[in-house]
């Protein structure tokens, strides 16, 4: 599980296929799917969507890019996607978070 954490996390601007996860750790979709729940509590989807939303976190810190280039550099397909997965895992919009955490 730690390398398919790392293989995640070092390519967290692409597209991270379960079959993909699964060929890495020899073992089926499945076998993934449990082995995330039983030791993540999550599913590897999940999983990823917040690595994601992680590292959108500080680039939206730094105001080096836009929110479009934030989303293309973490892996979300589009802006409106990217928006909408940002505010299920931290509550508000990406605006708003870097809103409140630059000018405050």
């Amino acid at each position: 599980l730690a390398r398919i954490i790392q293989y995640i996390e070092e390519n967290i601007g692409s597209k991270i296929p379960n079959e993909q996860l699964a060929q890495m750790a020899a073992i089926s979709v499945e076998g993934v799917y449990r082995l995330f729940r039983q030791h993540m509590g999550t599913s590897p989807a999940q999983h990823i969507s917040e690595v994601r939303v992680r590292k959108a976190s500080h680039l939206l810190l730094e105001d080096k890019y836009s929110i479009d280039q934030i989303a293309d550099l973490t892996g979300f397909p589009n802006r409106a996607y990217f928006s909408r997965v940002f505010k299920q895992v931290t509550g508000v919009p990406p605006a708003t978070f870097r809103a409140s955490h630059i000018s405050g």
